[in-house]
């Protein structure tokens, strides 16, 4: 996937390939992040509800699903599936609180940006522009 500097960037750029102002397309992208009902989605489709960790498995702590960090101690939270261990997950799914609210970030903002047509055509352009030049194949065409 594509990581979520990059995805702002491509955004900012499809904003701006709108006539908006630099300014405008940030103030736009800080709004969208705010913009949604639906909280964080686990793997298997269910949200993941915000948890204390010691309430979470025996209470000694949750590997992040995203990262691998490790998170323990009495005042700290993850976003935890209570649908507990199934196909889609064997051990579990919680994420750590940056990697879910990174990844609602990037929801939200796709959910928004995205809405209007015209806006998907030039995101598609920009991502393509954007992914070419990130790739290191294209300096062999000289």
């Amino acid at each position: 996937g594509v990581d979520e500097e990059t995805l702002k960037k491509i955004y900012l750029a499809a904003l701006k390939s709108l006539g908006l102002e630099d300014k405008q397309a940030k103030q736009y992208l800080e709004w969208a992040a705010t913009q949604t009902e639906q909280g964080v989605l686990c793997v298997c489709g269910k949200e993941l509800k915000k948890m204390a960790v010691r309430k979470v498995y025996s209470g000694n702590g949750v590997i992040c699903n995203e990262c691998g960090e490790l998170v323990q101690g009495k005042m700290k939270f993850v976003y935890h599936c209570n649908d507990g261990k199934k196909m889609q997950h064997p051990d579990g799914y919680d994420l750590c609180v940056d990697c879910a609210e990174r990844r609602l970030k990037m929801r939200k903002w796709k959910e928004h940006v995205l809405n209007e047509d015209r806006l998907q055509l030039k995101f598609n352009e920009c991502e393509e522009r954007e992914l070419f030049w990130m790739n290191d194949d294209h300096k062999d065409d000289d």
